[in-house]
């Protein structure tokens, strides 16, 4: 009782006896009729709608509050305007309304497919019927539409079997009237469904909406906007040959006054000053600037050393056959590993009693599992796999996976059948030998250009040993394959993280040819280059350009990186930290810190080209205005006239 005397309550009350002093309203869209339920502040399309909404468990609810609270319902309002009684003598206001801005629940998923067909549809979720801005604009008559997608309907029923409930999979929402549910298949939102995920044949009446509308008003003003500017400066022809006769005019008196002056006799090309430009009509077009020479030189000198296209046909060759010949041998081995395992039947004389079968789906037993392979997969390494091979120096890294610790033995077996298979596919071609320590496979070409390939043997169980377990069974040296596990790691770092920043490959070859060319900087394996070269153009803000990406990888250097006590520089590829720049003495970090201050001087003063060994190159840039000016001495001898203000002296 206390909040039918509160002032809120009062202040609703009083609303509503306005709403209904102020009699129907009718609908803004023509042609529309719409009930309006005002317990339920909700907009019903037609009488079929408002029955199933009337017998919905929110509109029960909303009418037993009503009615123990004492509150007024109102009277009914039929279709036509006037009062009356709605179903099972309930008391409800009905009248006829605009379209109401309602949102639609469908399930436990909120669904915004499009609107319904024909408009006369009741979307029902626990017992409400209500309807979106979609569902009441452009209404049509659904009377001659077809029910589609019953089978996908579902019916939740009770103990005593009738229907309590239904549930559309496509349309992913629930109903609790049969009416409705009807309604719900006849609709455009359901149709819709069925035609995306059912049937594409299915025709869909396709109703204009509010957004195209105020699309195609848009549109129109923009080339009513459009037509009008367009019509201002070319709508008169007279008025535009005016403007091209004007502007030919003072192009041609700028080019007689200015052209001549500015005429660039090497390049056979006009430049311009920056305060001198040809009539606005047209912009001047300005020449490009010029290339750098740093960038000219890193970049003549990168195409010297790189491989030419013999050199890259001979090791695509060397490759394929030796992955090929490796891959021979391991199918052998493997053939030969299955011949061992497999046991001949017992000889002699057995007498065989046929004993009963327990059962005859027992299945045969299953045969015993082939072995692992001894040689597992062959993986390209070093300069082969990072694209950094160099003219002159085609050295190629292969490496065979290993099941188990390779052997001495391991080796010898795998260079016999590779020697032997080698011969056949390609005779008097290559050379195979073993390594100076004897753990590698060494093949070398016999023709031009010459190829060296190494194959190294390795196995991931040789993390888990130690140096200790090496001379047991001839094993293999344990810290090489440790070595060649590194450079698999090294290839993969390096494809991931550096070959795809801009100028690293090219600048990871020009320090690779310096390090083959000035002995100071031989000490550097490639591993750190590589490192070095990422590391510097990854914390650059910006791309750089060959020239600036060498200037500030000489910068690096310069500042003390390799120097004891410096930062250095931590391998990316190993767990424990340690720096990549270890393995050089003091010395040798403090000369190649030198050397590489010597360089920067000489990238400094215009020099590039005596850091990478080459003739300068011709300077392509703007060349400079020069015109020869008389000396006070020429004039004097030839003209005996004054210079300026001083008088010549009188003997």
């Amino acid at each position: 009782m206390e909040h039918l005397e509160g002032k809120n309550h009062k202040k609703k009350e009083a609303q509503a006896k306005a709403a209904e002093s102020s009699g129907p309203k009718l609908s803004s869209a023509p042609g529309l009729r719409q009930l309006y339920c005002q317990l339920c502040d909700i907009a019903c399309t037609g009488t079929d709608t408002y029955a199933a909404h009337i017998r919905g468990a929110k509109h029960q609810k909303v009418l037993n509050l009503h009615t123990k609270l004492g509150k007024p319902i109102p009277e009914v309002q039929s279709a036509d305007g006037t009062g009356g009684r709605g179903e099972g003598g309930m008391m409800t206001g009905i009248k006829k309304v605009g379209p109401a801005k309602m949102n639609f629940i469908g399930g436990s998923q909120l669904t915004t497919t499009g609107g319904t067909d024909g408009g006369n549809t009741a979307e029902i979720a626990d017992g409400t019927s209500t309807l979106s801005r979609d569902d009441i604009e452009g209404q049509e008559d659904v009377s001659d539409v077809q029910p589609v997608g019953l089978e996908y309907i579902e019916e939740s029923r009770n103990e005593t079997g009738s229907a309590v409930s239904f549930h559309c999979k496509l349309c992913n929402c629930n109903f609790t009237d049969p009416l409705a549910k009807i309604m719900h298949t006849k609709g455009r939102r359901h149709r819709l469904n069925y035609k995306q995920k059912v049937d594409p044949t299915l025709p869909v009446s396709m109703k204009p909406g509010s957004n195209n509308q105020k699309f195609r008003q848009t549109m129109k003003a923009k080339r009513s906007r459009d037509d009008y500017w367009r019509r201002h400066f070319y709508g008169d022809p007279y008025r535009q040959e005016v403007e091209e006769l004007r502007y030919e005019k003072e192009y041609l008196k700028w080019q007689l006054s200015h052209a001549l002056e500015r005429y660039d006799w090497l390049t056979c090309s006009y430049s311009m000053a920056p305060s001198e430009s040809p009539p606005s009509l047209f912009a001047p077009v300005c020449r490009q600037a010029p290339e750098p020479q740093d960038d000219q030189h890193v970049k003549a000198k990168h195409a010297s050393i790189y491989p030419t296209e013999e050199d890259l046909a001979a090791v695509q060759g060397t490759v394929l056959d030796c992955e090929s010949t490796l891959k021979f041998v391991s199918d052998l081995f493997a053939s030969a590993s299955e011949a061992q395992n497999v046991q001949p039947p017992a000889t002699g004389s057995v007498d065989v009693v046929d004993e009963p079968k327990e059962s005859s789906e027992e299945a045969p037993p299953a045969p015993p599992p082939a072995p692992p392979r001894e040689l597992k997969a062959v993986v390209r390494v070093g300069a082969l796999s990072k694209g950094l091979l160099l003219h002159g120096n085609l050295n190629l890294e292969l490496i065979v996976l290993c099941s188990n610790w390779p052997t001495f033995d391991l080796l010898n077996r795998v260079m016999e059948e590779f020697t032997k298979k080698l011969n056949e596919t390609a005779p008097d071609k290559y050379a195979v030998s073993l390594s100076p320590e004897g753990v590698d496979l060494v093949v070398t070409s016999l023709a031009e250009p010459k190829t060296t390939c190494t194959v190294s043997l390795t196995s991931l169980s040789v993390k888990g040993g130690s140096a200790k377990d090496q001379g047991t069974g001839g094993r293999l040296d344990h810290g090489k394959c440790l070595k060649s596990l590194a450079a698999l790691r090294h290839a993969k770092w390096f494809q991931g993280k550096a070959s795809c920043l801009f100028s690293c490959v090219i600048l990871v070859r020009i320090l690779k040819d310096i390090c083959h060319r000035i002995p100071t900087w031989s000490h550097l394996s490639d591993w750190s280059l590589e490192v070095l070269a990422e590391k510097c153009l990854s914390s650059c803000e910006e791309p750089l350009q060959p020239g600036a990406g060498l200037r500030c990888i000489l910068e690096c250097i310069s500042s003390g990186l390799l120097l004891n006590g410096g930062p250095g520089l931590y391998d990316p590829c190993e767990k424990d930290p340690s720096d990549i720049f270890d393995c050089l003495s003091s010395q040798q970090k403090e000369d190649i810190t030198v050397s590489a201050q010597h360089a920067l001087r000489l990238l400094a003063l215009g020099q590039i080209y005596k850091i990478l060994d080459m003739e300068p190159l011709p300077s392509t840039g703007f060349p400079a205005h020069r015109r020869k000016r008389q000396r006070a001495a020429d004039c004097q001898a030839q003209q005996g006239t004054t210079v300026g203000n001083v008088q010549p002296a009188e003997n």
